[in-house]
C-alpha cells in the first residue's frame, strides 16, 4: 500500500460517522436515490453502445470500436440491492469492454426497493437467456461487485437448484469483486464487526438492515443472501477478489470451505490493506494488478478455442 493511500484511508476512517440508520430509512434513502437516478443511455462515443429490453427493463450492451463479439461479460453492478448505482459503475463496465474486447452487458435490473430478491435475479436469468442466444455459453462471463457480486453467485446457485430440463448452461467463469454475503452465525457476526473497524467504507449496520429487508420481509430464500454458505456443486471456475481491509473479507473462509466442498476450481485473493471492491478501480498499484487479473481470465476465455 502506497504512503498517500495509507495516510487518506486513516483520515477516512477517522472521519467515518456510526451507522445508526434502521432498515426501513435506508430504503427510504435508496429509493430517494433511485429516483433522482433515472435511467438514461450514455452519450459519449467511447465504446459502441445498444440498448436492449428485457421485459421493461432496460440493458445497455457495450462494444469496443474494434471488438469483435466473440464474447460478452454480464456485468451486474452494486449497491446493497438497494441503490441503483448503474452510473457510477458505469465507466467500470465500459473500461473492462475496452480493455478486454468483450461484448459488456449492463443490466439496469430491479432493485429490492421496488420488487423480491427471487424477481431481481429471475431477471438477470433472462438476462443471462438472452446473451445465449448470442453468445456460446463457454464465452460468457458473469462479473459484479459487491452485491452484483453476490448477485452473479446466486445465479451460479439458482442455476444449480433447477432440474436438468430447466436448466441453463454454465456461463465460464464467474469474476466476484468484493461479494457480500450475510452471516449464519454469532461467531462469523463477531468477525465481519472486527473487520469493520478497518473498513473505511461500509458498516456492519449496513449489513443487518440488508439481512431485515430481504430475510425478513422480502423472505428471500439463504443461498441467496448468504452465497458464501450454497452448494456449488457443478459450478463453473470462481474467481474472488476481496481487500484485506474491508469488512467482508471476513466472508473469505466461508467462501473457500464452500467451494473445496463442492469439488470446483476457484482462486480467491485477499489484498492485504485494500479497501472495498479495490479490484474494480484500477487506482493503485495493488489494485490495478487485481483488475488486471480479471481482464486476463476475460480475454483468455474469449480467445479460446471452444472444445467439440
Amino acid at each position: 500500500m502506497g504512503f498517500l493511500f495509507s495516510c487518506a484511508e486513516k483520515i477516512l476512517l477517522k472521519c467515518k460517522k456510526p451507522d445508526t440508520m434502521t432498515a426501513s430509512e435506508r430504503l427510504t434513502q435508496a429509493r430517494k436515490y433511485n429516483q433522482k437516478h433515472p435511467f438514461a443511455m450514455p452519450t459519449d462515443n467511447q465504446v459502441r453502445y445498444k440498448k436492449m429490453m428485457i421485459e421493461q427493463y432496460p440493458c445497455i450492451i457495450m462494444r469496443p470500436h474494434d471488438g469483435k463479439g466473440k464474447g460478452a461479460v454480464l456485468y451486474i453492478f452494486g449497491g446493497g440491492g438497494l441503490m441503483s448505482a448503474w452510473k457510477p459503475q458505469l465507466a467500470m463496465a465500459r473500461k473492462t469492454a475496452q480493455d478486454s474486447g468483450a461484448d459488456v452487458w449492463y443490466p439496469i435490473y430491479p432493485l429490492g426497493t421496488e420488487v423480491s430478491l427471487a424477481e431481481t435475479l429471475r431477471i438477470l436469468t433472462e438476462v443471462y437467456r438472452t446473451m445465449l442466444k448470442k453468445y456460446p455459453a463457454e464465452k460468457i462471463i458473469f462479473e459484479g461487485g459487491s452485491s452484483g457480486a453476490s448477485a452473479a453467485l446466486a445465479l451460479i446457485l439458482m442455476n444449480i437448484k433447477k432440474s436438468n430440463s430447466d436448466r441453463l448452461p454454465m456461463p465460464a467463469a464467474v469474476i466476484a469483486h468484493s461479494p457480500s454475503s450475510i452471516p449464519l452465525s454469532e461467531p462469523e457476526w463477531k468477525q465481519m464487526e472486527q473487520k469493520a473497524e478497518s473498513d473505511f467504507m461500509c458498516s456492519i449496520n449496513i449489513v443487518k438492515n440488508c439481512q431485515e429487508l430481504f430475510q425478513e420481509l422480502d423472505d428471500a430464500e439463504q443461498w441467496m443472501i448468504s452465497p458464501a454458505h450454497g452448494d456449488y456443486t457443478g459450478a463453473p471456475p470462481l474467481y474472488l477478489f476481496y481487500g484485506g481491509h474491508e469488512m467482508l473479507s471476513s466472508c473469505v473462509p466461508y467462501f473457500a470451505k464452500s467451494f473445496r466442498k463442492a469439488g470446483i476450481t476457484f482462486r480467491i485473493h485477499t489484498e492485504p490493506g485494500m479497501f472495498h471492491c479495490y479490484s474494480m478501480f484500477p487506482v493503485t498499484k495493488e489494485s490495478m494488478k487485481s483488475y488486471c487479473a480479471g481482464i486476463r481470465i476475460i480475454r483468455r476465455i474469449i480467445q479460446s478455442e471452444i472444445r467439440k
